[in-house]
């Protein structure tokens, strides 16, 4: 089927609005995916659960966000590591092509320290061939470098040279290209113009060869089967040519806006030749913006209907609220209108709705397919509310917890998942604040941390933020790094001057390029002999960790507090290290946080990926005379199996706690508030349950 759905709508947590055109024709099925992608874009389609098509047949992403956008550029790189998992499994190894700012190679390439473990082959630019053709439109024309560097550095990132990435041999491009993403060109792309060509159908009309006289039964059969009949009265002849229809082969217009003001939207205008309304118009704006829109849409031949995507609010940001299908009418093209509306409150929305069932605006929400090849049909299911009890009560629960933000030594799980995200976990990033709250160290910086933030704190969002005081990166994994760019943005609107990053060499690099040069790095190798005092009562050392990576190190860190006394060792990814274990034991450690990515049973598997089982890292945390550990970094395979995950065996010695997002431990020397097993088994079950039975 040739159709456009929506994948995404923006939420409170989330800025992504997409949808999926799919393609089919003799040679294959192929997917494209449209609009504004951010960070979390790929978690949020899997938990939403509107994506039809197969991950490994996505040929294109065309965003329409900014090359120094940090959370676009995240979750561009979050969207082609899925697409490239997938194609990793698949027998489709079909090229991905880039679409939008021009400076999109540029940004990406400044992730080329990071490793990554699944091959993908990347291409840049429009998108032309017999299926259809998709043309940026910019307002001013962008300038591109005769040989660009940057696309071919981002190629061999995703590319098997690239999962062995050599900085040496590497050095030829890193000499060539110094990216600074402040410079690169401020252009803004207007819109994207698809011409699709609908698929070619032939139909057999057998009441058309009734009327012509042949008669019905075998000979009707041999006639489709392409036996010419022989009418006996009159000697005419009737072919199967004759009697069969051919359908489709007409090119349809697809036009997508990017929240372009009535100026715009002529000058859009002019460079299309838009001279009748196309098959489908997106909004990716604003809601004052239909005005302008509907001025333009007038003035050209054919009638139009508006639709909008709403942002309904909902603490999960897993929720979907509406389900709802539409069928497009060829004689009523639709108008699709992305509402901003990341302030709305439910009470807000309900008015809005009940506004807009008088109208002729009608939502279009994550869910609405429209049928490319269908026949017109003026029939809209609108308004198919599910149940939100659980959001509600959910939000009222939150919100009570987060306004009063007790002055307490805590820790809080944002991201429990390994290697890509899941539906139930995000990927690593564990928030410590310290000294009675005011000293905040961020271990490990997984992509959407700050929706994690967000979830959790939401009316002290901004608070926590501006009392970080540290982040601490292990390694440069994906799933360990790619959410700090976004979230070091979201810190300086806080108007904080202090902030100490700490990782391996190549996080300084990225640092640079991006330019928070506001932000202080520190070689995580400096700390290995000696701890780094970050304030008066808080001090970090490091310990080189054992994860078999090729061209980077990873670290495993002991952070200090003494206000009150309390030590916690943080292992990132790594094999059991006795080391660490003696240096948490030197420095007193109350509690281990350490990765746990597989089950006991799959020993063999973690050994071979350089990670830890459940019970190689209880033993750790024993060895290190710690009170208490919590196991993260779950493969997802384990997300749903709380009650054997790990197989893990009680120790006397040791308080032991699986963590899952949005965990919050207080913390005192003793660990006394660790819940005990069977109440964390209730927990988790019951989270992953209303999950589970609120998702649509």
């Amino acid at each position: 089927m040739n159709k456009i759905t929506v994948i995404t709508h923006a939420t409170i947590h989330s800025k992504s609005c997409l949808f999926q055109l799919d393609c089919s024709s003799r040679q294959g099925n192929c997917t494209y995916i449209f609009g504004s992608v951010h960070e979390g874009a790929y978690r949020a389609i899997l938990t939403n659960r509107k994506f039809t098509g197969k991950w490994a047949n996505i040929a294109g992403i065309f965003a329409v966000g900014s090359a120094r956008d940090a959370s676009v550029v995240a979750g561009l790189i979050g969207l082609l590591n899925g697409i490239a998992s997938a194609k990793k499994q698949s027998k489709n190894k079909s090229p991905v092509r880039i679409g939008g700012d021009p400076g999109f190679a540029a940004a990406l390439s400044t992730f080329r320290d990071a490793e990554f473990r699944a091959e993908i082959e990347i291409v840049f630019g429009s998108e032309e061939n017999e299926l259809v053709n998709i043309l940026p439109i910019w307002n001013t024309d962008p300038v591109l470098p005769a040989d660009d560097y940057a696309s071919r550095l981002v190629r061999n990132m995703f590319s098997d040279r690239g999962l062995q990435y050599d900085m040496d041999r590497e050095s030829e491009f890193d000499d060539q290209i110094s990216v600074q993403v402040a410079k690169l060109p401020n252009i803004k792309l207007l819109a994207y113009s698809i011409e699709y060509t609908t698929p070619i159908k032939t139909e057999f009309n057998a009441q058309l060869a009734t009327s012509l006289g042949v008669p019905q039964g075998k000979v009707i059969g041999d006639l489709m089967r392409g036996v010419d009949y022989v009418i006996p009265e009159t000697g005419a002849i009737v072919t199967k040519e004759q009697v069969t229809q051919i359908k489709g082969g007409k090119r349809v217009q697809i036009m997508i806006f990017n929240d372009c003001q009535i100026t715009e939207l002529e000058q859009v205008k002019l460079k299309v030749g838009l001279n009748r309304v196309p098959a489908v118009v997106v909004h990716l704006g604003q809601q004052h913006r239909l005005g302008a829109y509907t001025k333009i849409m007038s003035s050209l031949d054919g009638s139009i209907q508006l639709y909008n995507i709403e942002a309904k609010y909902a603490p999960s940001g897993m929720v979907s609220v509406y389900n709802f299908n539409h069928t497009l009418s060829r004689s009523a093209p639709a108008f699709f209108v992305r509402w901003n509306s990341a302030s709305s409150r439910p009470a807000e929305t309900k008015q809005w709705q009940l506004a807009a069932q008088n109208s002729s605006k009608y939502p279009f929400i994550s869910g609405t397919t429209i049928d490319l090849d269908a026949d017109p049909d003026s029939s809209h299911d609108i308004f198919q509310e599910i149940q939100q009890e659980f959001v509600h009560s959910e939000r009222r629960r939150f919100t009570r917890r987060r306004r009063e933000l007790p002055l307490r030594d805590r820790v809080t799980c944002l991201g429990t998942s390994s290697y890509m995200p899941g539906m139930y976990r995000n990927v690593s990033s564990t928030l410590l604040q310290l000294n009675n709250g005011y000293d905040g160290v961020l271990l490990d910086c997984g992509e959407d941390t700050c929706a994690g933030l967000l979830r959790v704190f939401e009316d002290n969002y901004e608070l926590v933020l501006s009392q970080l005081k540290a982040i601490l990166i292990s390694h440069m994994h994906l799933d360990h790094v790619l959410g700090m760019l976004a979230l070091l943005s979201a810190w300086k609107s806080t108007l904080c001057k202090s902030l100490i990053v700490i990782g391996p060499s190549q996080v300084g690099r990225l640092l640079d390029e991006w330019g928070f040069f506001e932000v202080s790095f520190i070689d995580a190798n400096r700390l290995l002999d000696s701890a780094h005092t970050i304030s008066t009562t808080l001090s970090i050392s490091s310990v080189e960790a054992t994860h078999g990576l090729v061209s980077t190190k990873a670290f495993s860190y002991i952070i200090q507090s003494s206000n009150p006394r309390l030590a916690i060792a943080y292992s990132g990814d790594t094999r059991p290290n006795e080391i660490l274990a003696r240096e948490a034991k030197l420095a007193c450690v109350n509690l281990m946080i350490h990765e746990a990515t597989f089950a006991n049973s799959d020993s063999t598997m973690a050994e071979k990926r350089f990670h830890s089982t459940a019970q190689e890292a209880v033993a750790i945390a024993c060895d290190s005379g710690a009170s208490g550990v919590i196991l993260t970094h779950i493969a997802s395979r384990y997300s749903l199996s709380i009650p054997s995950y790990g197989e893990i065996i009680p120790d006397s010695r040791i308080k032991i706690m699986q963590a899952y997002d949005g965990l919050q431990i207080e913390l005192d020397k003793s660990l006394n508030r660790f819940p005990d097993v069977e109440l964390q088994r209730d927990i988790q079950r019951e989270i992953f349950a209303r999950f589970g039975s609120n998702r649509t």
